[in-house]
């Protein structure tokens, strides 16, 4: 695939949640499929909270990553005890992921002064 390509992420294939991964999940957060739903929709719930607490300008789409990351550690054999603890390590990662990029929108945003207009914001 050629080095633009959205799937690639720091020259290896970007792991995508399949079936495999939402089965994996579900499974590890409950043997019974209807609480397996409500732990996900609270941990997602939770996990959407805080990245909206830390100022994220899109805290659905981090948690829905958080929660890939988990599926994908699950499905690669990874043991995890604590479900919500590890969920929320990952999420800690991604807070700062969040912030860099940010930081790096903003920075390249003032490089470009005559896109804003009074307040910082842009025209």
């Amino acid at each position: 695939m050629p080095e633009s390509d959205p799937q690639i992420s720091h020259g290896r294939k970007r792991w995508e949640l399949d079936r495999e991964g939402w089965e994996t999940l579900m499974n590890a957060l409950a043997p019974d499929r209807d609480l397996a739903g409500r732990k996900y929709e609270d941990l997602r719930r939770r996990l959407t909270d805080l990245f909206a607490w830390e100022g994220s300008e899109q805290p659905d789409h981090l948690a829905d990553e958080a929660l890939n990351r988990l599926a994908r550690k699950l499905t690669e054999g990874v043991s995890i005890p604590h479900l919500d603890r590890y969920a929320f390590g990952i999420a800690r990662f991604l807070v700062q992921e969040d912030l860099r990029a940010r930081r790096g929108r903003q920075a390249a945003l003032r490089q470009f002064p005559q896109l804003y207009r009074a307040g910082g914001r842009l025209l």
